[in-house]
């Protein structure tokens, strides 16, 4: 009884919504189309290629506020421009993302939405963040393809803080980084209904792994991180994995298409080895190179828990890592400016002074000793001898008092960029910038001298 009363009540709703579409039809002086007055019927409505203007848009989300059926609508290649409202693939623009919006927050049927591909920009995000404040229905949202940039992408994190229903966020290809990745790395602390979340090819880089390790060691709901694609280096991936000493729900981690080493696969899987309630059970490097050691540990752990990973090409045999890297380290960059060495290589990993600096001085104090320094140097793998790494810290100390400071770090950079801008160029010859780089570059071929696995 109980079965034929609910079906009894979807149909009145369509009814209800049929009906609504057709008053706001004759209220816009539109003729109705007949795929969505059906469609209010069924689960899914399905508009690809109609032409739909921008009343036609509004008199169908209008005729779903009060619906009980459709679960999912697809708008994609309408073409409307910033005529109406539309979905993947079409040229929205900020016009057609307000009104959408602002019909989507009072609407409690839609559960998924696909908005990938609409040329929208950072000034549109505050539409998306009233969205995700107010409306309660909206399980999966993809915003991919988009150009959220940094403000847009720290505007949709505050609304995702206060979102309690979202489960699927894709922003892949969004240009997010700085203050916008740090803020949607943060939004895990508060945010405990978030199970995906998509945002490869963007730039969180180090300081947006910073903020997600420390959220995610807090959070319990996130279930698949994708961060394929965000200049994530031996360092970045060293702040991320700080969320696993506590977190037990993730379960999938990608990072193809990044700049760790060899190493960084190591890294990972003696983390895994430490922590058995860790719920990883697929951890994607992409083609990312392992060290030969790598495969071997993967099958162990996928035997004994379970988990599977990705990877790409493997050291070759009877290739030893340290001792090469020594080896090409005194042959080529022993006789070049130490300084000049770091500078480069920051450069060619994509490595800011201020994020380096911070990831050695644990005490914000400003200054870090010779030994932390160091330290911090080797994490990074730069390509300098002990003693290099010696003549460096001499050089950076101007006040001798044995340890390194932000600020002489900093002057240290001036004093580099002075300096490289009034030797200039001459034509024909090779700068030292242009020779320091060809070395490393050399360096780092050779260091990953590989074959398929």
């Amino acid at each position: 009884m109980g079965d034929e009363d609910d079906t009894e009540d979807n149909s009145n709703t369509s009814n209800v919504s049929q009906q609504s579409y057709l008053a706001v039809c004759r209220e816009l002086k539109l003729t109705p189309i007949k795929h969505i007055y059906n469609g209010l019927a069924t689960k899914q409505i399905v508009l690809k290629n109609q032409r739909l203007t921008l009343k036609d848009t509004r008199a169908c989300t209008i005729s779903l506020v009060k619906n009980v059926n459709v679960e999912s609508l697809c708008l994609d290649a309408n073409e409307l421009g910033c005529r109406g409202a539309k979905l993947t693939n079409n040229l929205l623009g900020s016009r057609g993302a307000q009104t959408l919006c602002e019909e989507l927050v009072n609407n409690t049927i839609i559960r998924t939405i696909d908005l990938s591909g609409n040329d929208f920009t950072e000034d549109d995000a505050v539409y998306f963040k009233e969205l995700l404040e107010e409306n309660n229905s909206i399980s999966e949202m993809n915003l991919s393809h988009n150009n959220f940039q940094e403000i847009g992408g720290k505007i949709i994190a505050e609304g995702l803080v206060k979102n309690d229903f979202l489960k699927v966020l894709d922003l892949s290809w969004n240009h997010l980084r700085m203050a916008g990745a740090i803020a949607l790395g943060a939004t895990f602390k508060e945010n405990s209904t978030l199970e995906v979340l998509r945002v490869g090819w963007n730039g969180f880089h180090l300081r947006g792994c910073i903020a997600l390790g420390q959220s995610l060691s807090e959070n319990n709901t996130l279930i698949e991180l994708d961060l394929t694609c965000n200049r994530i280096t031996d360092l970045c991936l060293g702040q991320l994995l700080k969320a696993f000493h506590n977190n037990n729900t993730l379960k999938t981690l990608k990072l193809p298409l990044n700049q760790i080493s060899p190493r960084g696969g190591e890294i990972i899987i003696k983390l895994i080895e430490k922590h058995s309630s860790l719920a990883l059970e697929l951890v994607d490097l992409g083609n990312q190179s392992v060290l030969e050691s790598f495969p071997v540990q993967a099958a162990e752990l996928k035997e004994k828990r379970g988990i599977e990973f990705i990877h790409g090409p493997i050291l070759r045999k009877g290739i030893s890592f340290d001792s090469q890297v020594q080896e090409e380290k005194s042959d080529s960059l022993d006789t070049e400016d130490p300084f000049l060495v770091l500078m480069v290589y920051m450069r060619l990993q994509n490595l800011r002074l201020l994020e380096l600096f911070s990831n050695m001085d644990r005490d914000a104090s400003k200054s870090v000793t010779r030994t932390e320094f160091k330290q911090g140097m080797m994490k990074v793998n730069i390509p300098l001898s002990d003693w290099q790494l010696d003549k460096l810290i001499s050089k950076l100390d101007n006040d001798r008092d044995g340890d390194v400071d932000f600020s002489e770090l900093v002057q240290g950079q001036k004093d580099y960029k002075a300096e490289t801008y009034e030797k200039g160029v001459v034509e024909g010859e090779e700068t030292d910038i242009q020779r320091v780089s060809r070395k490393i570059e050399a360096l780092m071929k050779k260091r990953f001298l590989m074959r398929k696995f």
